[in-house]
């Protein structure tokens, strides 16, 4: 801003042309645009370093202060608790994915058990000989849904269903897992910069 004044002043004398003006208009407004971005990128990294310390976001305000001297460094975790990998939603949802899966794996095996069916009658009859006599009792079992080829083939999709949502739920932690090393380590690499 100044040297824009000092740049209108020149030009008044007929010192600079009006382009030096404009010039300097320009390079004015890029640094307005810069700043804002700048602040922008701040609060997101503010945000961020809430999330790695375990705080709700916004609730973490990290003074604004010049970097030589007067910020005071917060400390860094060196290591997170397990229970914000537990909240991660990627996580709960292969999690969930893993569950509803084994819960169908459950149910084909299940469907493939043999059936067991009792019934009895009895009817009244005089005396007590009458009354003994015309008990019926009656067991079925019922095999041939647990020798039913396509409930076989069934519980075997499910079981390849589940081993590979089960490898699609290891890779996922795993990748949380390193998602939050990264992080700790960029953390402490700015953390050994402004120090």
């Amino acid at each position: 801003q100044e040297l824009l004044q000092i740049w209108k002043l020149q030009f008044a004398e007929g010192l600079v042309p009006r382009t030096k003006i404009l010039s300097q208009q320009s390079e004015i407004s890029s640094r307005k645009l810069q700043l804002i971005e700048l602040q922008r990128s701040r609060d997101e990294a503010e945000l961020k370093v809430a999330t790695l310390l375990g705080k709700p976001s916004g609730t973490l305000s990290i003074p604004e202060a010049p970097l030589t001297g007067t910020v005071t460094l917060i400390p860094q975790p060196n290591v997170l608790p397990g229970e914000l990998l537990t909240r991660r939603p990627d996580i709960l949802q292969a999690e969930y994915n893993l569950l509803a899966q084994y819960n169908l794996l459950g149910q084909a095996r299940l469907e493939r058990l043999p059936s067991l069916k009792l019934s009895a009658a009895a009817s009244t009859g005089e005396g007590f000989s009458a009354l003994l006599s015309t008990w019926n009792y009656a067991f079925l079992l019922d095999w041939t849904s647990f020798l039913d080829r396509n409930k076989a083939i069934a519980v075997e999709e499910n079981a390849a269903e589940v081993s590979v949502i089960s490898e699609t739920y290891r890779k996922t932690v795993l990748g949380a897992y390193e998602e939050v090393e990264v992080a700790l380590l960029k953390l402490q690499s700015r953390y050994d910069q402004l120090r």
